[in-house]
């Protein structure tokens, strides 16, 4: 189901961990604390915009890189899934 960011955010169980191309200083697994639960949202291609990323930042989102390359969205969703399975294993 297709849904506007702002429903996104209502509907997603915290903690939300944002993978962002501008984020510089927090990685992924160091933003990962145990827990049975994680909502974990990569943005579409071209990026997120930075009104977007407030807005989640707003509702109680972390923001991480996944490192120095510019992953496509769907290579990006692939390498945080198997980043998260990896640090919370």
């Amino acid at each position: 189901t297709l849904c506007a960011w702002r429903e996104l955010l209502d509907v997603l169980e915290p903690p939300i961990v944002i993978a962002w191309e501008e984020e510089r200083d927090r990685r992924l697994r160091d933003a990962l604390t145990p827990t049975d639960r994680l909502s974990l949202v990569v943005g579409p291609e071209g990026g997120l915009e930075a009104g977007e990323v407030a807005f989640a930042r707003a509702r109680g989102a972390t923001t991480v890189t996944l490192g120095r390359r510019n992953l496509r969205a769907e290579t990006a969703a692939i390498a945080a899934v198997a980043e998260a399975m990896a640090a919370l294993d």
